[in-house]
């Protein structure tokens, strides 16, 4: 059985194929040529580990109890520029309601999150209070 006590949350950026489009060619709503042309889909991100990307988010729930193997639950993918308060906010109500902790970083640091009723904001985690 999987302990979903406690859980941690983080979100990579993953980059796009293809020759990048800067915000200067997007204002003038021109594609830049390349051997395999660019992905219109992508959109810019920023993280603390890569920088700037061109890509695409993928962001992770997974059990987090001490001395248990990571497990995940919960798992999305969005443009790299999607922000992590909102889309770790539409995964709230899906947590096992055993959950107690959420550990994530301070990129998912937000009143929205920390007034959540059942999870509290201190230090790079979320603890319960209750």
């Amino acid at each position: 059985m999987v302990d979903v006590k406690d859980v941690a949350v983080d979100k990579i950026l993953v980059a796009a194929r293809g020759p990048l489009r800067h915000q200067s060619d997007r204002k003038r709503k021109r594609i830049p040529n390349g051997p395999r042309g660019v992905d219109r889909d992508s959109d810019w991100g920023c993280s603390k580990h890569d920088g700037w990307v061109q890509g695409y988010s993928f962001e992770v729930v997974v059990t987090a109890t001490k001395a248990s193997t990571a497990f995940p639950l919960l798992a999305s993918a969005d443009r790299a520029s999607a922000r992590e308060t909102r889309t770790f906010a539409e995964k709230i109500g899906a947590l096992p309601e055993s959950t107690q902790h959420v550990t994530a970083d301070s990129g998912y640091d937000s009143n929205a999150l920390g007034e959540w009723d059942a999870l509290f904001f201190c230090t790079g985690s979320y603890e319960s209070l209750g």
